[in-house]
């Protein structure tokens, strides 16, 4: 599971204890009640789906995407990050609610991933399930292990697999992105 970095010496027992306690039952500025906890992210376009984001006040940037004849269309045959490495010059740094950004950005790159910001400064955590790899597998075996999610807010994705959105605790401790630190997929 693209799952997080934890601090030096912390576990994933310590990793769901924190989360259990920020479940994300809203967005900045969605109106949707809280007992609605799966978003209606669109996926018919990439740009509808920055859109909405940013709309929800998640701030947003663009994504190397797959081909369909190559895993990712940077061209770099030996891609090390195929469709999730940014086209901005300054990745997450570049991130944005701006409209008029996004649109330019999506413009210029009409297939483009939306990326999002997370971490301390954006308030956001985000377990990344990939059905393709395993990653429901895996969270079925730590729920067992550790217990299931409180509720909390679920958008499912393109590829059939599913962001779980908590609130950074932002207690002092660093919790940053690491591809399946805990488990696969």
């Amino acid at each position: 599971m693209p799952f997080v970095w934890l601090p030096r010496g912390r576990s994933a027992p310590w990793l769901w204890a924190t989360l259990r306690r920020y479940p994300l039952h809203r967005l900045r500025g969605s109106s949707m009640a809280p007992s609605s906890m799966t978003l209606p992210c669109p996926t018919d376009s990439p740009i509808a789906a920055a859109l909405w984001y940013a709309s929800q006040g998640v701030q947003v940037f663009p994504l190397h995407a797959p081909t369909e004849d190559a895993p990712c269309d940077c061209g770099a045959p030996d891609c090390s990050s195929p469709a999730k490495h940014p086209w901005t010059s300054h990745g997450l740094s570049d991130a944005t609610t701006n409209v008029i950004q996004i649109q330019a950005w999506w413009q210029q790159h009409p297939q483009a991933n939306v990326g999002i910001a997370t971490g301390e400064g954006s308030g956001l955590v985000v377990i990344d399930v990939d059905a393709k790899k395993g990653g429901y597998t895996s969270l079925a075996s730590i729920f067992q292990r550790h217990g299931a999610f409180p509720a909390t807010r679920e958008v499912k994705t393109g590829g059939g697999g599913s962001h779980f959105f908590f609130r950074h605790p932002r207690n002092g401790h660093r919790i940053a992105n690491s591809v399946s630190s805990i488990e696969p997929g």
